[in-house]
């Protein structure tokens, strides 16, 4: 071969592998750029739930709206990324949220997907479970822990019932955690962390059932998180998503997942001020956005402003 053939085989292989590179370096940045979106989209979505979980009734009472929270959490999740008006595209989103939950004080409960034979079908609905409850068999009593010093015990040997603050409660109990209070603090502890894991772990484990239905082939399993983190977050009522192997594009080998959770006592009011942009297209805001200097169109969560035309911000919502 001649050496001019050669030099132009060598050119045309270096260019090929200078294009590879730079369209994978392309890919990688557009994904960075599309995980911090989808972060943004899935903290906005998470506080829109918190503002709507918790209120107090006349008589200061706190009263938990679990099915209210979960229908704003996934609406803001369709409007920020931009399914609001299209069913498959919200379908999607469902299939790719194995779970939700609310943690109370004393339990929890876990919204999820299940199949349900109905008369004439096979059909998949989304439903909460009963409350599952922090319990603990330490061999002479049955224990109903809390986040707080709340507890429940029945006493194996006449099932009687104590309930009320475990200081005021140990004169009474015969148990080994009464130890020490490090002791039994940290067997509490545990036994939370054990449970919410474990019976997150099966929900999330469940939905592969569900997504093979839809032809998803991805393996959903519960992500890796800090129990401890988790213990220390959710004191007070909370709110938690996993939002699980969402690919960042039709022909992307990446997927995104998050588990997220907050408390609902740093939930805010939710305010969102739409102005137009560029183009006269109207986006939506929050109140300190710099792209936002406007504050009179207001709505109170991201579906009205949806509805109202505005497009969820790039900056401070993180639309899609």
């Amino acid at each position: 071969m001649k050496l001019s053939n050669l030099v132009i085989l060598f050119c045309i292989i270096v260019i090929s592998v200078i294009v590879v590179l730079d369209q994978r370096m392309e890919s990688s940045a557009n994904v960075a750029t599309q995980k911090i979106q989808y972060s943004r989209a899935i903290d906005n979505s998470i506080d829109e739930a918190l503002d709507a979980l918790v209120e107090w009734d006349s008589a200061d009472r706190v009263q938990i709206n679990k099915d209210e929270a979960v229908e704003r959490f996934f609406n803001s999740m369709y409007c920020n990324f931009g399914v609001m008006h299209d069913p498959e595209g919200q379908d999607r989103i469902q299939l790719y949220t194995p779970i939700c939950a609310v943690i109370e004080t004393d339990g929890f409960y876990v919204y999820h997907q299940e199949r349900v034979q109905m008369t004439d079908a096979l059909t998949v609905q989304r439903r909460w479970t009963e409350k599952i409850p922090f319990s603990y068999d330490d061999g002479t009593n049955y224990w109903a822990f809390s986040l707080n010093d709340q507890v429940r015990v029945v006493r194996k040997s006449d099932g009687s019932i104590l309930v009320g603050d475990i200081d005021d409660l140990w004169g009474s109990i015969s148990s080994p955690l009464k130890t020490s209070s490090d002791y039994y603090e940290g067997k509490k502890r545990e036994i939370i962390i054990q449970t919410i894991k474990e019976e997150l772990a099966w929900y999330v484990n469940h939905h592969n059932e569900i997504a093979n239905l839809w032809g998803i082939s991805y393996s959903f399993s519960l992500p890796d998180f800090d129990g401890e983190d988790l213990f220390r977050s959710v004191d007070n009522v909370s709110f938690l998503a996993v939002f699980q192997g969402y690919p960042y594009s039709e022909y992307s080998r990446d997927t995104y997942n998050r588990f997220a959770f907050g408390g609902a006592q740093l939930a805010k009011e939710s305010q969102f001020y739409v102005q137009a942009g560029g183009e006269g297209v109207k986006y939506y805001h929050l109140y300190d956005c710099p792209q936002c200097s406007v504050h009179t169109e207001v709505y109170k969560t991201m579906k009205e402003a949806s509805e109202a035309g505005a497009r969820p911000c790039p900056e401070c919502i993180g639309g899609i």
